[in-house]
C-alpha cells in the first residue's frame, strides 16, 4: 500500500514533526495512523504511539478523545 501526504493533511504532518518529543499522538486519520506507524518502525530513535480518535463513535471530539486516552 502507497500512502502520500495530501493536501488534507499539512498540519497534521507539521504535528507530527513532534512525534520523537511526545509519548501519545492523537489523529482521527486512519490512512496517517498507518503512514505514522511506518514512521515509527524506521525512526531512529523512539517516538510517540500513535493513536485513533473516533469522533463519530462519540458525542464530540471531547469524549473520543477520553475514549481512546483511557484505552490506553
Amino acid at each position: 500500500m502507497d500512502l502520500k501526504v495530501t493536501d488534507g493533511n499539512p498540519l497534521g504532518v507539521l504535528h507530527a514533526s513532534y512525534l520523537p518529543d511526545c509519548d501519545v499522538f492523537l489523529t482521527a486519520d486512519k490512512i496517517f495512523v498507518l503512514a505514522l506507524d511506518r514512521v515509527a518502525e524506521q525512526a531512529p530513535v523512539p517516538v510517540g504511539r500513535v493513536h485513533r480518535v473516533e469522533p463519530a463513535a462519540h458525542n464530540g471530539i471531547v469524549e473520543a478523545i477520553e475514549a481512546t486516552l483511557r484505552t490506553l
